[in-house]
């Protein structure tokens, strides 16, 4: 699943359509946060009770970062 969020690390837009219009934050994820500091990476976390493994990058739009999160199930 890839998630695009916002400087408040709200989701924005998602790969998955039937999670479209669900309200998501992200801002606690360790991954969220480093990526806002211009970091690209890799790590594991555990979301909603699923460990799961996140690849992230920040998106620089002008004066604003943003942060797309690619996340799946960690095996």
């Amino acid at each position: 699943m890839i998630e695009i969020c916002d400087q408040h690390g709200q989701k924005v837009s998602d790969s998955e359509k039937q999670l479209s219009n669900k309200i998501e934050s992200f801002a606690n994820l360790q991954s969220f946060k480093s990526a806002m500091t211009g970091k690209l990476g890799s790590n594991t976390e555990t979301i909603n009770g699923t460990k799961m493994y996140v690849a992230y990058s920040p998106v620089k739009l002008t004066s604003t970062t943003w942060a797309v999160l690619l996340m799946d199930t960690y095996y």
